[in-house]
Parts: structure tokens; C-alpha cells; sequence
């Protein structure tokens, strides 16, 4: 799967997924995703996207998408 954008998070803070993108960039295949080669990778709080539900999770997720695609 090789998307425009990569929305990369753990279940940590977005600190956690900026250590978890360094070591995903140690993967040969990382650097030939779309995404990475253009910048489009976003960190996120993924606890938000992933394991939370209700408005308040939805926000975030929300948030987080239209701040990417309107820079």
C-alpha cells in the first residue's frame, strides 16, 4: 500500500512516533513510500486514531487531517 499520505502514530505522544518513524526510515522499503518521498508523512497522537472512540477522538483525528492537507 503506498498512499499520498501517511498519517504515523503509536500509542504513545507524537514524541513516541517520531522515535517509531526514525527507526521505520532504518527500513530500506520506507524511503520508496509515496508519502515519505513528498514530505507527506504526519505524526499524530495515534491512542487518538486508533484506540479511543467518541467526538473528542474524532476531533483530533479530524484536526489532524485537515492541518496536513491545508499546508
Amino acid at each position: 500500500m503506498d498512499g499520498d499520505w501517511l498519517f504515523f502514530g503509536t500509542l504513545g505522544d507524537k514524541a513516541d512516533s517520531e522515535k517509531a518513524r526514525a527507526e521505520a526510515k532504518k527500513v530500506p522499503n520506507f524511503g520508496k513510500l509515496k508519502a515519505e518521498q513528498e514530505g507527506h508523512v504526519v505524526m499524530v497522537q495515534g491512542s487518538a486514531w486508533n484506540n479511543a472512540g467518541g467526538p473528542l477522538a474524532a476531533r483530533i483525528v479530524l484536526d489532524d487531517v485537515t492541518k496536513a492537507l491545508a499546508s
